[in-house]
């Protein structure tokens, strides 16, 4: 009876080992799901956008130019390499 006992506490370990796994991994599913959800949802906009105003895409170089003095002038240049 004790080696019941023992192996029936052996396995119910598997089982509390297995259902937390499945706990983190539902967890872990639905916010990489609602992440992916917003990142598709952003693309939309920015294409929306894009086909809109088609100036803005003329507009992305200058930007990016008066970005990059702007933290030269904030004396941020050394992170430039790391930041693009």
């Amino acid at each position: 009876m004790e080696k019941l006992q023992g192996f029936t506490d052996h396995v119910m370990l598997y089982v509390k080992t297995l259902v937390k796994w499945l706990l983190a991994a539902a967890l872990i599913g639905t916010v990489g799901g609602a992440v992916g959800s917003l990142f598709r949802l952003g693309v939309e906009y920015a294409t929306e956008l894009r086909t809109e105003v088609p100036a803005l895409l003329y507009a992305l170089p200058p930007a990016r130019c008066v970005r990059t003095l702007a933290r030269k002038m904030a004396g941020m240049s050394r992170l430039l390499s790391l930041w693009p």
